[in-house]
């Protein structure tokens, strides 16, 4: 891991308001169906390209969470929360199909993907913690080997 790069009161206050902005919002939104509330669906549904941006950011806040994990020592209290935030993102019930989603489907699955990822990264500072030698030596033969799952391609 390198030298920290960052600041705690600023990473928890991003990650504060991350959470309030997903409780709050995003995640309504992910699980409003038209059968449910059309009007509201109807409303927010015309402002899908927008939404989708707005999904595509927050995604975007997630890989760089994850890379954060990846590279740096953070607070047990960080990673806990983005346990907890990703956790919740995997689990939401999102809609069967494009015609039924705020964001779309797919959308939403590329979200929880960044959101396994990050639980993902976390499982691998555990392991590198409990296993130190036996991570080098996985870490040596991922690289040869070519395979890049735990990194960003």
């Amino acid at each position: 891991m390198n030298g920290k790069l960052y600041n705690e009161d600023i990473l928890q206050a991003v990650l504060t308001m991350l959470k309030s902005f997903l409780d709050d919002c995003v995640n309504p939104l992910i699980e409003l169906r038209p059968s449910e509330k059309p009007t509201i669906f109807r409303s927010v549904v015309s402002q899908r390209k927008i939404l989708g941006g707005l999904l595509h950011e927050v995604t975007n806040v997630f890989t760089l969470l994850s890379l954060l994990i990846a590279s740096e020592d953070i607070p047990e209290t960080a990673v806990t929360t983005m346990e907890f935030l990703a956790k919740d993102i995997i689990f939401i019930d999102n809609a069967t199909n494009e015609k039924e989603s705020v964001f779309g489907s797919q959308k939403v699955e590329r979200f929880r993907v960044a959101a396994m990822d990050i639980l993902a990264k976390v499982a691998m500072n555990i392991l590198h913690r409990l296993f130190p030698l036996t991570w080098l030596r996985y870490s040596r033969d991922m690289k040869i080997n070519g395979s890049s799952f735990l990194t960003k391609s």
